[in-house]
């Protein structure tokens, strides 16, 4: 089902195809797939999904997010997967909630490391003002 028709939430899938509304589903799903890294545009966002440390799947075009992705990749807290395997790793997160939970570990750790940037970069502007 998409979600431009009558959405309804019986359904096991539903395909979100409207902007500006994923940040605020990402806490629902079991897992996301991100649309957009498996044609050459670059990839879209994977911090939103890290934040609620719902399992990713991305394909080969990330490099938009090239910094995040790495992190991530590093920390084995998210799966690329070319498009003949969307549905093998699709499946295997779904049927496995301790692999789910390993990976949400993984994102929350990412996700935590990078707590204070904000901070950092005030006090870097601060300076640079004076």
């Amino acid at each position: 089902m998409r979600s431009s028709e009558n959405l309804s939430w019986k359904n096991d899938i539903v395909l979100w195809d409207t902007m500006g509304e994923l940040d605020v589903l990402y806490k629902f799903a079991d897992v996301v797939i991100v649309g957009g890294s498996w044609i050459d545009q670059g990839g879209h966002n994977i911090i939103e999904p890290a934040i609620w440390g719902v399992p990713i799947i991305v394909g080969p075009y990330m490099y938009n997010f090239q910094q995040e992705f790495n992190i991530f990749k590093k920390e084995n807290a998210i799966i690329q997967a070319e498009k003949g395997e969307i549905g093998k790793n699709l499946n295997k997160l779904l049927n496995d909630k301790k692999l789910r939970r390993k990976y949400s570990r993984n994102l929350k750790k990412c996700i935590d490391q990078s707590k204070g940037a904000v901070e950092k970069y005030i006090k870097e502007i601060q300076k640079m003002i004076e």
